[in-house]
């Protein structure tokens, strides 16, 4: 939580505000993110006194609820007007201050938070226009952005720890590498959302929970759902209907991975309409195509090894770093990326093999060693952080990336040569989000990795990578 949303929370509760607070956020609020945060925050307060009234509403006649509708438009106007008096009015008092803002600006931000405040209050009786909650979302790690509710669809970015409710229509997606979050409906199914994910909550005709996921991948726990209404997850390839079980959903915009961890689930291949029961321990994938293969499989073994090299090319899907040629030689070069609220880091990024439904780029073991060939223009530490997942999918998640800092610490990499840097992966320097770290080891085994990135974090230190691979102890080099 930042001040943004502690003073906006604060002003919710007319009985904690002072005139300090309402010129500091008056300063806050200057800056377009601080804004639209604010004017979230305010909206989904609105939702949030709705739905504590719906048990109110069913009782209420048609009738009665429309006079108090009209009734709230006229009582806002007279409590915004009446507000924005006593303000001018305390302006003209003199009292000795130490700090001032100007009566504009003071009363532009009193008027706007008895809007906010008097509009959530008298929506209490809600119209069926109104958004209402449907679940809620949970950010350990931040780097995610949610679009807002209305026609003018806006992005609002989400900080580490943050917990917002979400209405049906609205869309949840990451905006870095390494973020993890959660959608949690009020029946306790649970959605986790991981790196590159594009997900919009809507609602079916029945009144179904229903998830478009555009991109990414999702590990869903679902509870079981009422009779004819299961949960229903849309991507562009397969429609899936999900009764109350565990399985994750990787989708791209041509194809769809399903895999079941426990109990069944029905996928529909959207191309023909063809019907497929998955069991658990079982994937299936689907293409926007009504050819190949549609069955279903054992969850594949994803292997211990793993390489990758640049004399071709960029590896299909690899997600950052321009290719480069130097001494004859082919390589990935870091380039500037925008981590959540953080300055420019330079960074390397592999291909995100779940979201690409591929499962993993390899397993990892307790005697896993990742071994990189690099070369540094200027000295820098290098980090390395690996995203996780469960493999095979029944195990329990890790909710966490794997980090390793400073990897080459008391080697010289900036003396126009090539050296090798070996990780072993058991040397964890700390997992989890970034902003929580914890110490220690998860414990590898039953894990796989999905991406590999390195960084120099802020320093263009011209970090580049030739050949990267994965062995455990006692293997051959490649």
């Amino acid at each position: 939580m930042n001040r943004v949303d502690e003073l906006t929370l604060k002003l919710l509760d007319v009985d904690v505000v002072d005139e300090r607070e309402i010129v500091e956020l008056a300063t806050l609020l200057k800056g377009d993110r601080e804004h639209e945060r604010f004017l979230h925050l305010m909206q989904m307060e609105g939702c949030l006194r709705a739905i504590r009234c719906e048990s109110t509403r069913h009782r209420l006649s048609d009738n009665l609820i429309s006079r108090l509708q009209d009734e709230r438009q006229a009582r806002l106007m007279d409590g915004v007007m009446a507000v924005i008096h006593d303000s001018a009015a305390s302006e003209l008092k003199p009292a000795p201050r130490r700090v001032r803002a100007s009566s504009g600006l003071r009363i532009a931000v009193v008027a706007t938070v008895a809007v906010a405040i008097l509009a959530a209050f008298f929506s209490s009786f809600p119209d069926a226009s109104e958004p209402q909650r449907v679940a809620t979302f949970l950010a350990p790690s931040g780097g995610f952005e949610v679009s807002t509710v209305g026609e003018a669809e806006r992005w609002l970015p989400i900080d580490a720890g943050d917990e917002l409710p979400l209405a049906a229509g609205q869309v949840v997606r990451t905006n870095g590498v390494g973020s993890y979050g959660q959608i949690r409906y009020l029946d306790g199914t649970t959605i986790d959302l991981t790196s590159d994910v594009s997900v919009r909550l809507k609602r079916t005709a029945n009144g179904s929970k229903c998830l478009a996921v555009r991109s990414g991948a999702i590990e869903a726990d679902v509870r079981p759902q009422p009779p004819g209404r299961p949960l229903i997850i849309e991507t562009d390839a397969a429609v899936m209907e999900v009764i109350g079980t565990k399985l994750v959903v990787s989708a791209s915009a041509s194809s769809a991975c399903l895999d079941v961890l426990s109990g069944r689930v029905a996928m529909i291949r959207r191309a023909d309409g063809k019907r497929l029961e998955v069991p658990a321990g079982h994937s299936a994938q689907a293409s926007k195509s009504k050819h190949g293969n549609f069955a279903s499989e054992e969850f594949a073994k994803v292997p211990d090894q793993w390489q990758r090299e640049f004399t071709s090319g960029l590896p299909e899907g690899w997600h950052r770093g321009e290719l480069h040629t130097i001494d004859g030689r082919s390589a990935v070069r870091a380039i500037p990326f925008v981590h959540k609220k953080n300055p420019l880091r330079f960074g390397i990024t592999s291909e995100n093999a779940w979201g690409l439904g591929r499962y993993a780029l390899f397993q990892l073991h307790e005697d896993s060693v990742l071994h990189l060939k690099v070369r540094l223009q200027s000295p820098a530490p290098i980090r390395v952080m690996i995203n996780p997942r469960p493999y095979s999918p029944d195990k329990s998640s890790v909710g966490g990336n794997l980090y390793y800092e400073d990897i080459a610490a008391g080697m010289v990499l900036n003396d126009s040569q090539w050296h090798t840097v070996s990780v072993p992966l058991s040397d964890i320097s700390f997992y989890g989000a970034e902003g929580r770290k914890q110490f220690g080891s998860p414990g590898l085994e039953g894990l796989a990795a999905y991406v590999v990135h390195l960084t120099t974090l802020g320093q263009d230190a011209g970090l580049l990578v030739d050949q990267m691979w994965v062995t455990r102890e006692g293997d051959p080099a490649p």
